[in-house]
């Protein structure tokens, strides 16, 4: 019996260690995937690449924070950027962006601005991975 219970906790550290190795490299890579996709969704129709912002900003926040950010109010989203340690003005132009995406989703044609909202999307996520890199 006692060997079975040493054998029961191996086998759960073991489990727990690679739950956490794996969370660490999709973390580590996360900026990386979410560049490409940016890059992916400047070749699509402009309300496609509106909605495919927010869609990366939230992915990569999932995958750099390992916590799930879609359904999140604004205020929770604040909060939780916020205990990462990241500055509220950075955490701000996250949720801009995020509702921008989201308006850009529903407006007619030709009114978004998809060059410029993937621009910042792009920009706001280099920083976010500078500032989250370093804690």
């Amino acid at each position: 019996p006692l060997l079975f219970i040493a054998g029961s906790f191996g086998l759960s550290h073991y489990r727990q260690q690679r739950r956490d190795t794996a969370a660490v490299r999709r973390s580590d890579s996360a900026a990386k995937r979410a560049q490409q996709a940016l890059r992916e969704a400047r070749k699509q129709p402009e309300n496609a690449g509106n909605a495919a912002a927010g869609h990366i900003l939230n992915r990569y926040l999932e995958e750099k924070l390992n916590v799930t950010v879609t359904g999140q109010t604004q205020t929770d989203l604040a909060r939780m950027l916020s205990e990462k340690g990241i500055d509220s003005a950075l955490a701000e132009r996250v949720q801009t962006c995020l509702m921008l995406s989201e308006m850009g989703r529903y407006a007619p044609a030709g009114i978004g601005r998809q060059g410029s909202l993937l621009g910042e999307t792009e920009e706001v996520i280099e920083e976010l991975d500078k500032e989250l890199s370093r804690g």
